[in-house]
């Protein structure tokens, strides 16, 4: 979209890219590095300044540092379409030792659902998805992630004696095969396989075992559903 920047009594033409209003920014629009280039842009950091302008018309704007616990607090509005669930990056309370959680499935109001999720906190943010199952647009205020850390350590297995004890455990699991409707070959080869690896089939009474292996679903916020209601 082609429009013109006002800046005090420069006016500056450019080209802007238009985003989806579910883009999670948290301002109007960005002045990027082709903006910059354009306006011949010079950061002073000694000054703490940003000059930039048109031919000989320049103007200097004071930088200002970026407060991100007052980034955190800040309140914006979220528009949620109907019937779309929609990944969304929010803040989270207090807790900044904390760097992955997970947050509680939790209804924000009637038909208005955010997701229980394993997310990493980054900057005082996370990503987590919202579900609005109504049949209208909803607008909420942003809301603000609880999370319970996970505890990270080494894998889990079940101790010597946990359980009940069985000296023939190749035995117990082959038992509970259901092999009535194989033919003889056929029953051997998969008693055979079985008996292999018995060690990754679970039986009645034993402790499940545990790793560190995390899942993430790498959805950034913005993307657009694959399919939503007309």
């Amino acid at each position: 979209m082609k429009t013109v920047v006002h800046v005090e009594s420069l006016k500056i033409p450019f080209s802007f890219q238009l985003v989806s209003k579910q883009v999670d920014i948290s301002c109007d629009g960005i002045l990027g590095r082709d903006f910059l280039e354009n306006t011949g842009a010079q950061i002073c950091y000694a000054s703490g300044t940003l000059t930039f302008g048109t031919g000989s018309s320049k103007v200097s704007k004071t930088l200002l540092p970026i407060d991100a616990g007052g980034q955190t607090q800040r309140v914006r509005r979220l528009a949620l379409p109907s019937r779309t669930e929609l990944m969304v990056r929010l803040p989270v309370k207090g807790r900044t030792h904390v760097r992955e959680g997970i947050t509680e499935k939790l209804e924000i109001q009637e038909g208005i659902y955010l997701a229980g999720a394993v997310t990493k906190i980054e900057r005082g943010y996370a990503i987590t998805s919202i579900a609005n199952t109504t049949n209208d647009e909803v607008e909420i205020d942003e809301p603000v992630l609880e999370l319970e850390e996970i505890e990270t350590g080494t894998e889990r297995y079940p101790k010597k004696g946990e359980g009940d004890e069985r000296l023939n455990r190749s035995g117990e699991v082959l038992k509970r095969l259901r092999l009535e409707h194989l033919n003889k070959e056929e029953r051997q080869h998969v008693e055979k396989t079985c008996a292999a690896y018995q060690d990754i089939f679970h039986l009645p009474g034993e402790i499940l075992t545990t790793t560190a292996v995390r899942h993430e679903r790498c959805t950034e916020p913005g993307i657009e559903p694959v399919k939503v209601k007309p």
